[in-house]
């Protein structure tokens, strides 16, 4: 299980995109990965999503 900030794109400088969290699960020899977000986090400057990222061999 790999928890993370969700953002928009890949440049933002921290967090993944879904995309590159399931492409990083995958790449570590997980057969099964599922990412999601399931929920936000008010951080003071507004809500974060997290992500979620499950890898399975």
């Amino acid at each position: 299980m790999h928890w993370d900030w969700a953002v928009d794109s890949d440049d933002q400088g921290y967090g993944l995109t879904e995309q590159r969290a399931k492409e990083i699960l995958s790449k570590a020899g997980f057969a099964q990965v599922e990412v999601s977000i399931p929920f936000e986090i008010d951080a003071g400057k507004g809500p974060k999503k997290v992500l979620m990222g499950i890898g399975r061999k």
